[in-house]
């Protein structure tokens, strides 16, 4: 599914935040707001290498919180790398990797450097989940605006300030 070879062919993270337009300064807003325990890092610094693939676009307001904390975690280590892949012109990506049959984003997979699958997440923490599992009926009748459902979740974000988005991803990585 995926090699060194297409691995390469992804964004790295300033590359993709560029195609944000206005959204840039969210993703910026994230990353300094973001805090990485040592925990976190140690954890980081004792894998032998690691490959995260993050299928998202651009306009995905769980990306502008869930990719600059990925980013802010693995910022200073060398043998961790991370590339991103539109949804859009990766289906052969995506499809594998649907939620609940939807093509929902964020998706994070994560590769050893055999680029062997060592796990999945996505595409938002399990608190953010609950909230728009809650509304999610409401969506879709169209009795609550989707804006008020985005504050909720940003709030969540807000006040996590990634930490559950950084223990989740480890709780699904093999290497542990």
């Amino acid at each position: 599914m995926l090699d060194q070879e297409r691995f390469n062919t992804g964004f790295l993270y300033n590359e993709f935040i560029q195609m944000t337009n206005e959204e840039t300064a969210v993703y910026h807003h994230h990353y300094n707001r973001t805090v990485v325990s040592d925990d976190d890092r140690n954890f980081l610094s004792n894998l032998p290498g690691l490959n995260i693939a993050v299928i998202s676009e651009p306009w995905c307001g769980d990306s502008m919180v869930i990719l600059p904390v990925i980013q802010k975690w693995i910022d200073s280590f060398n043998h961790i790398k991370m590339r991103i892949f539109k949804r859009e012109d990766n289906p052969d990506m995506m499809d594998n990797y649907l939620t609940n049959g939807a093509r929902s984003v964020p998706k994070i997979i994560l590769y050893d450097m055999e680029f062997n699958e060592i796990g999945t997440w996505g595409p938002r923490s399990k608190p953010a989940q609950k909230v728009f599992n809650e509304y999610h009926q409401m969506l879709k009748d169209g009795t609550i605006e989707k804006s008020v459902v985005r504050n909720k979740i940003r709030r969540i974000y807000a006040m996590d300030r990634g930490k559950d988005i950084i223990a989740e991803i480890k709780d699904n990585c093999i290497f542990k």
